[in-house]
């Protein structure tokens, strides 16, 4: 028991100590963004599904929907440092190219399953992301993304694909219909990196972000040309698919391992081991 004891501790120790490298980023023109910690996307990105089950909300009885996400990066405020910072690319998205860097937009298109349980009459909800989803960001060099009537999904996938990954199954968030909003945390593998904009590969990606619904939404406009109008209603449900979408806040952390750390972790193993062969060695 003590040596378990402490063979826990140690790799305890080890998992806290173990630190994420951050990438480079060549941007069009060639300038290098160095660290590249990750992606502010604009607060008027957007959510839908066209399969939520208003009846059973209300009804507390869980059941699984389909998720879309997608906005853009734009202004000065896209691409983080590895302390969230921004830095500064003026012509990020659209505007005149500044010497080191071309005009260029970054696009995220997200789809992932949730499991709603829902309570109180369907106005607090928890979702739970279940099976395995996937996330694509584009860079492009003619930047065209749009919000509103006029936003097309081929807006958002129409770039260069320079990362993609994977959306894991986990708890994620949770939304109160009373309040208008929710918070959401998704995470997952990244599962390609495109080495001619970003170096070296990825390896792990974070997102965290809000919705709103309602009297909390800014300065959004609803992709009426993507999803159509919301066809839920909490008052009156029916027992069939409904459309709904809200404003998405969302910004991401990426990441890739630390040189070093799977050779300490390899090290600290055979270190354990080596001790608790010697310890069996002298009882013999």
């Amino acid at each position: 028991m003590k040596l378990h004891a402490k063979l826990v501790g140690a790799l305890a120790a080890l998992s806290m100590s173990s630190a994420f490298a951050v990438p480079a980023f060549e941007v069009p023109g060639g300038q290098i963004l160095d660290p590249f910690g990750g992606i502010d996307w604009a607060s008027n990105g957007s959510a839908f599904t066209t399969d939520f089950n208003q009846a059973k909300a209300n009804s507390g009885t869980p059941f699984v929907f389909n998720m879309t996400y997608f906005s853009f990066a734009r202004a000065t405020s896209g691409i983080l440092d590895q302390n969230g910072n921004s830095y500064s690319v003026p012509n990020l998205f659209g505007g005149t190219a500044v010497s080191g860097s071309d005009p260029f937009e970054l696009t995220i298109v997200a789809t992932f399953q949730e499991q709603a349980t829902c309570f109180a009459g369907g106005l607090v909800c928890t979702f739970t992301t279940v099976g395995v989803g996937s996330f694509d960001i584009y860079l492009d060099t003619a930047p065209n993304a749009t919000i509103g009537a006029a936003a097309a999904l081929s807006q958002y996938n129409d770039g260069t694909r320079i990362i993609g990954g994977l959306i894991s199954a986990g708890p994620s968030g949770t939304f109160n219909a009373l309040a208008q909003n929710g918070s959401t945390v998704l995470q997952g593998p990244v599962v390609y990196t495109n080495n001619a904009f970003i170096n070296p590969n990825l390896v792990g990606s974070t997102a965290t972000g809000t919705l709103q619904i309602g009297g909390s939404q800014t300065g959004w406009l609803r992709p009426d040309g993507i999803v159509g109008p919301d066809t839920c209603n909490p008052l009156a449900p029916v027992d069939a698919n409904c459309t709904v979408a809200f404003q998405a806040d969302a910004n991401q952390t990426l990441r890739i391992p630390e040189p070093g750390t799977v050779g300490l972790l390899g090290a600290a193993f055979a270190g354990i081991a080596l001790g608790v062969s010697r310890k069996r060695a002298k009882r013999a």
